[in-house]
């Protein structure tokens, strides 16, 4: 029966295929490498390294298995330049190239973290890095810029908590591309747009990734934008590991998105869960100065019943002496008394004096029920 070629590979087979293409390149046996390291990461079960070497916007996977640590002449740090010597291998799970060192050496800093430095100490000096310079967070703000990709997995883990814990609080995106030679000027260009709305805090949100991947963030005009953006800057970028120079210079750096909407939503959480213990001590208060002052008030109504009881008392004393006065003042109480009112019979003029009447003169005499006349003789 003759044989018949399969019309395809499996994934397992094309790469099973591959690498035994590849290992029969004698050439990637034995080879001299050297870049800076990046990504770099000890694991304690295997004790195995695992970082990345990197040059001019290139890469290579690299590792350390535990029998050849004692051939690396150094302790393998992010930034470092690195010469190593190793087999070029393909994995076949992964799909990917990895290179097995065997012995490594350093030789200084990397071009990469030294430029990182440099531009740190140009911040320093510039006063950017200073805590007391940074503009704070408002504590409840109403609505939020942010700058993210909308199908970033660190961006929707953000929206999800901030919907279900704040839904009130208005969300405004400014697209951005996060990663790749296009990110600084994409993020920057998204910070500057808005600066011109009413946002009360802006959010830079990148979920995890390499050094290389984040590398956008340590960019001059990405950070230049966030030290001089007018709003308040919340970086959550990458993991809680990584720290770029724009968490440096902004007003304050959650370790993930999902961090960064905790730190945005437990004041609001928090209000929520005091407020009804707050309206109870006010109500007691409320209560309580209400009792204060009603108790107060009766105390002055009381004083000035008192008063006024006085005052009445007082005016009527007065008013029955001057009553009395006036009675004994009364012209007629005289009368009853048994005085009289002479006056002259023609003109009503009272006489006051002998002198005043005539003999045989006619006089008028008022007493208390009545008139007559009389003679003087």
């Amino acid at each position: 029966m003759p044989y018949s070629k399969p019309p395809f590979l499996s994934i397992t087979q094309f790469n099973t295929l591959l690498r035994y293409t590849w290992d029969a390149h004698e050439e990637f046996c034995d080879i001299w490498i050297c870049g800076e390291v990046s990504n770099a990461r000890f694991f304690q079960a295997g004790k195995q390294w695992y970082f990345s070497l990197v040059e001019n916007g290139s890469q290579m996977n690299c590792v350390v298995f535990e029998s050849f640590l004692k051939n690396i002449q150094c302790t393998i740090q992010n930034g470092q330049q690195l010469l190593v010597r190793g087999s070029l291998k393909f994995l076949v799970k992964k799909g990917c190239f990895s290179f097995q060192v065997v012995y490594g050496k350093p030789l200084g800093e990397g071009l990469v973290q030294a430029s990182i430095y440099q531009l740190k100490e140009k911040l320093r000096l510039k006063g950017l890095l200073d805590p007391d310079a940074k503009k704070p967070l408002p504590i409840y703000p109403q609505k939020i810029g942010i700058v993210s990709s909308n199908h970033a997995a660190g961006f929707i883990d953000f929206i999800t908590i901030l919907q279900q814990k704040t839904p009130f609080i208005q969300l405004c995106l400014a697209p951005a591309i996060l990663q790749g030679d296009q990110c600084a000027g994409s993020i920057t260009r998204a910070i500057q747009r808005l600066q011109h709305t009413d946002c009360d805090m802006i959010v830079i949100v990148r979920g995890g990734g390499s050094a290389e991947d984040l590398m956008g963030f340590n960019q001059e005009s990405v950070v230049m934008a966030i030290a001089g953006s007018v709003i308040p800057v919340l970086t959550a970028i990458g993991h809680e590991v990584d720290m770029t120079l724009s968490d440096c210079v902004a007003s304050a750096r959650a370790t993930t998105p999902t961090d960064a909407a905790h730190i945005i939503t437990t004041p609001f959480v928090t209000l929520k869960k005091k407020l009804p213990e707050w309206l109870h001590v006010l109500h007691i208060r409320t209560v309580q100065h209400l009792q204060v002052t009603i108790s107060h008030v009766c105390h002055v109504v009381d004083q000035a019943s008192h008063i006024l009881r006085k005052k009445e008392a007082d005016i009527q004393t007065n008013l029955s002496f001057l009553c009395h006065r006036v009675a004994q003042c009364d012209p007629l109480r005289k009368l009853h008394q048994g005085f009289s009112i002479i006056r002259h019979k023609q003109s009503q003029k009272a006489v006051q004096s002998v002198t005043d009447v005539s003999s045989g003169e006619y006089l008028e005499l008022t007493v208390s029920d009545g008139s007559f006349e009389v003679k003087v003789s």
